[in-house]
Parts: C-alpha cells; sequence; structure tokens
C-alpha cells in the first residue's frame, strides 16, 4: 500500500490495526498530506516533518481509537484527497465493505466521497465476512491489498469483478497480485 502513495500526494487514511501500519511506512515521503479520523495513526505521524497531518473534528470512539459523528463526516465534505486506505471488519462481493460500528460507517462513507480513487486494506480472515453494517459496494475500491492467506477462488472473484488484488511484500509484477 505505501508504494501507492507519492511525494506530493494527498491521502485519506482509516482507523485499524493496518492502516497504523500504513502509516508507519510513510515516514520518509515529502510533501504528504495525510487526513485521518485515527489516534493511532495522528501519534505515529505525528513527529515526521515530511507529512503535513489533518485530523477530523468529532466524538471520540475509545475502542476503535477514532474519531466519529458529525464532526468527522463534515471534515471530509469540505477535503479532496487523491487516493483513500480503507478497513473495515468484513469485505464480501456480495455486501462490499462493511463494519460493526454505524458511526464508524458514516465516517467511511464520507472518506470515501472524499477520494479520487479507493483502496481497502484487508487480511485474508476479512475476506466474504459480512458485518452489521454496509459501508460501500465492493466495486467502490480500485485494489484490495491483502496477505498472502487469500484464497486463489476469492483472488480470481476480485480480479473478475475488476477489482485488483496485491499481497502485502509480494515482490511480483506490482498491482496484479498474481
Amino acid at each position: 500500500a505505501a508504494r501507492l502513495v507519492n511525494d506530493g500526494d494527498t491521502i485519506i487514511l482509516d482507523t485499524g490495526i493496518t492502516a497504523g501500519y500504513l502509516a508507519r511506512a510513510l515516514h520518509g515521503r515529502r510533501g504528504v498530506t495525510v487526513i485521518t479520523n485515527s489516534l493511532s495513526v495522528l501519534q505515529e505521524l505525528a513527529d515526521d516533518p515530511g507529512m503535513t497531518v489533518v485530523s477530523t473534528g468529532g466524538v471520540l470512539r475509545p475502542s476503535a481509537r477514532s474519531l466519529v459523528g458529525a464532526g468527522a463526516e463534515s471534515t471530509f465534505r469540505d477535503l479532496r484527497a487523491d487516493k483513500a486506505f480503507l478497513s473495515g471488519t468484513g469485505f464480501s462481493l456480495n455486501f462490499g465493505l462493511s463494519t460493526m460500528s454505524i458511526p464508524e460507517a458514516a465516517v467511511k462513507q464520507a472518506m470515501l466521497r472524499a477520494s479520487r480513487e479507493a483502496y481497502l486494506l484487508a487480511d485474508h480472515t476479512k475476506i466474504g465476512i459480512e458485518s452489521l453494517v454496509k459501508v460501500a459496494p465492493a466495486e467502490s475500491f480500485r485494489r484490495l491489498i491483502t496477505d498472502a492467506g487469500i484464497s486463489l477462488h476469492d483472488r480470481l472473484a476480485f480480479t473478475q469483478r475488476g477489482i485488483e488484488v496485491t499481497i502485502a511484500g509480494d515482490t511480483g509484477k506490482e498491482g496484479n497480485g498474481k
């Protein structure tokens, strides 16, 4: 995922463990603006001189270390990003991206509307899972970035629907995950 972020990009970075790993991998970039509702991402990037970090407003959701609600959503109405990197608790072709939190889902939807391209960060255990709240259809994402645990069947199914699959750490041809 970090290879998709270029110097000078404006990106949206969601909450979650995987987003935290991506934030850590962005150190050393120049002129990157990161917009986030994640306290963990804010903390990770706070001292990086090459980053401009924009925090949403909102109400603290302690369990996710995130900001949600109208304050967080309104931040994304007035901003535009090149790329958004989102995650959730489930991702399936039938239901799309989903989460267990209604307030988190609303913020994620605002993130998608504010970005030109959307990428999904999801380990293989989230593939095929349909959680409580639908965030967006699967086709809302240009690429799924996952781990090597994803089944060949799932990889092919996503690819057939026009969603590129990239395996994190794969040194093969970038972008196709093949």
